[in-house]
């Protein structure tokens, strides 16, 4: 894997950390808020429906695209049979993205994998 590699997938790591907290923060926001009694509230429920359904998708679609990049970043690494540690931490963030999407589909054990490398083939 070369610098830009790695580069692309800590940029998604840390893309996919910021857009998680987000989402979370408005979905938190929206949570406390109370408001005052409406009459006719039925078109604030719509509202507020809609925007949970669009960030389910957000969120399904970023843990897609997470576990799509993991899975390609297990195959190369395991391919050449070593990690760096910036392979390993770039790894590590989109892993824990992954996971606070409620993502898992066996990505513990490739992991678990990548985290048992050696940082080369020297150590062995």
């Amino acid at each position: 894997m070369d610098g830009k590699e790695i580069i692309l997938i800590m940029v998604t790591a840390m893309v996919s950390c910021l857009a998680t907290s987000i989402i979370k923060d408005i979905y938190d926001a929206i949570k406390r808020k109370t408001h005052k009694p409406i009459e006719n509230y039925d078109w604030l429920k719509k509202d507020h429906l809609a925007l949970k359904e669009d960030m389910n998708l957000l969120k399904e679609s970023q843990k897609n695209q997470l576990w799509l990049s993991l899975t390609r970043t297990y195959n190369e690494l395991m391919e050449k049979k070593y990690a760096t540690d910036l392979e390993k931490a770039a790894f590590k963030a989109s892993f824990e993205s992954y996971s606070s999407l409620g993502g898992n589909h066996g990505m513990s054990s490739q992991y678990n994998d990548i985290m048992r490398l050696p940082a080369n083939l020297e150590d062995e």
